[in-house]
């Protein structure tokens, strides 16, 4: 059966839905180990995961578990929590509890496709439990003004844009490359400046 995308107006809902369960906040921070706790999630470590299959978390076959890296459990980086945060996006939007289906029974019979369109919206959903759509657009927009204000005439469009990116992925605890996709997903940036703004990760 193909798979139906989410409305980005569902999966903005769901995420706000998310960020408003009890003791999951810290300031504008979503605390992704506390709301896999508050959702029932285990999170279940093992080492050499990320060393052996290049990932760092995956929902498991196993009800209400979570299988993470060791390692990047132990060190929490940027890029740890958002991929924690879209394995516990797959979990509410693509588990069904009550007619047993796992993630795994879900992709099975996916084309290339659909198994993309449902990535995307794991994918979504994690950025928009992160970087809120009202805070982050607030910030983003905030940001762009006050770098104008401050460069004048000497201020060019992409130093001034990753000037906002900066703020608003420390603003989250996200990374940079997170806040981009985040602000591209939004309409606060086009292909050509997130394209333009990854190049500028890897120098």
């Amino acid at each position: 059966m193909p798979y139906k995308p989410k409305e980005r107006q569902f999966l903005e809902g769901k995420a706000a839905e998310l960020r408003g369960k009890p003791g999951v906040l810290e300031g504008s921070v979503l605390r992704v180990e506390a709301l896999a706790d508050v959702l029932g999630l285990e999170l279940l470590p093992k080492a050499g995961l990320k060393d052996e299959f290049g990932i760092e978390a995956y929902l498991a076959g196993r009800k209400n578990t979570i299988v993470v890296d060791r390692d990047a459990m132990d060190f929490g980086s940027p890029r740890y929590f958002f991929t924690l945060a879209e394995e516990i996006a797959h979990h509410v939007i693509h588990v069904d509890d009550r007619s047993k289906v796992t993630l795994q029974t879900c992709v099975l019979d996916l084309s290339q496709h659909d198994y993309e369109l449902l990535e995307w919206d794991a994918k979504y959903l994690a950025g928009a439990m992160l970087m809120p759509v009202e805070e982050f657009e607030a910030i983003f927009r905030k940001s762009v003004q006050k770098e104008k204000e401050a460069l004048g005439n000497a201020g060019d469009r992409e130093t001034i844009t990753r000037y906002a990116i900066r703020k608003c992925y420390q603003a989250f605890g996200v990374s940079f490359h997170a806040a981009v996709i985040r602000a591209q997903a939004l309409g606060l940036i086009d292909s050509r400046m997130k394209a333009n703004l990854e190049k500028y990760l890897r120098h």
